[in-house]
């Protein structure tokens, strides 16, 4: 019996010694996620953007009666909303008309 308690004694002191002290973490190993924002008909993948982000328009699934996004700037009105932390909140309206010929 003296040696099963000595093994068990041995062990109880060495098996700490295996477990590693530190472990070191890198968020760039986890990959991000895709994130919508839902809206009336479509999504976006972000509620807000500061000058010169871009902002990713789609169709959901589940939008049936959405005729989806052309190729052509013609189809599309665009609103930008800016809201300042104080004042009034301005809206301009962008038409492939009021941008013009790229």
């Amino acid at each position: 019996m003296p040696l099963a308690r000595c093994l068990v004694a041995i062990v109880a002191v060495c098996l700490p010694l295996l477990v590693p002290a530190s472990a070191d973490a890198g968020c760039n190993l986890i990959p991000g996620t895709a994130k919508t924002f839902d809206s009336a008909q479509g999504a976006t993948n972000r509620p807000h953007a500061a000058p010169g982000e871009r902002v990713e328009l789609a169709v959901r699934s589940c939008d049936t009666t959405a005729l989806g996004l052309t190729s052509d700037a013609a189809d599309h009105v665009v609103t930008v909303v800016f809201t300042p932390p104080r004042g009034p909140r301005h809206a301009v309206v962008l038409t492939a008309a009021a941008v013009g010929p790229r």
